[in-house]
């Protein structure tokens, strides 16, 4: 997964598959989420840093 919308498309995918094709896309899903959101941590930082500056 790149970005957003093909996050939404492997979660639609996920939600109708079973067993093992849906617990791979979920770690996908995880894995992309967890990058997603430490981005946005770091451009909170960064944009803090320059507001207290």
């Amino acid at each position: 997964m790149q970005d957003g919308a093909s996050a939404m498309d492997a979660w639609q995918k996920m939600i109708n598959e079973n067993g093992e094709e849906a617990d791979a896309i979920a770690a996908n899903l995880l894995e992309y989420c967890k990058l997603d959101t430490l981005a946005m941590v770091e451009i909170y930082k960064f944009l803090e840093n320059v507001l207290n500056s």
